[in-house]
């Protein structure tokens, strides 16, 4: 960030990890298939050092600014109740994949497991593959970034921060 910053950048939009435990490739590795809480405090111990980074260079850096999206949260929530989302219908399960969770990522059969399944309408699916979400899941995700509430994209949405103005920075440290 130093170096876009040098350049004259002034405001960053930036996500969270999302809860690596849970991920379906990671899933599907396990015997019981849940997720690898030791992955998820490390997600959130980097998430807790992105935040304290980022509110540290707003006091160092002149006129830095961020959204800090919560990726994580947003995710574990579409993947618990996906049909509150847009149309989602599943949160546990890929579109292309073979095995548990069709999370062993075999889709297009260019790898070592050739054999894959792939859903018919990947717009009810949170995932595509056992690491990516799907292009309408993506779509719901960026308009959270753009317009949601500060507790998915905080201290400013998207929106909100690039309507910010310099001039409103330094009112804000004068007053």
């Amino acid at each position: 960030m130093y170096v876009i910053h040098e350049k004259g950048g002034r405001k960053i939009g930036i996500t969270t990890l999302t809860s690596l435990g849970c991920l379906l490739a990671v899933r599907v590795e396990r015997p019981d298939n849940t997720c690898d809480e030791k992955l998820n405090i490390i997600s959130s111990l980097h998430d807790k050092a992105l935040s304290k980074k980022l509110q540290d260079l707003t006091q160092q850096w002149e006129g830095f600014m961020y959204s800090k999206f919560e990726l994580q949260t947003e995710l574990t929530k579409q993947m618990k109740n996906p049909s509150k989302y847009g149309g989602l219908k599943v949160g546990n399960s890929a579109c292309c994949g073979t095995g548990p969770f069709r999370a062993i990522n075999s889709c297009g059969g260019k790898r070592e497991t050739r054999e894959f399944e792939l859903c018919e309408n990947p717009n009810d699916y949170l995932f595509f593959d056992p690491y990516h979400p799907t292009e309408a899941a993506n779509l719901q995700l960026a308009e959270l970034f753009w317009e949601g509430d500060s507790t998915v994209a905080s201290p400013y949405n998207l929106k909100s921060l690039f309507q910010v103005t310099y001039i409103d920075i330094i009112q804000h440290t004068t007053q």
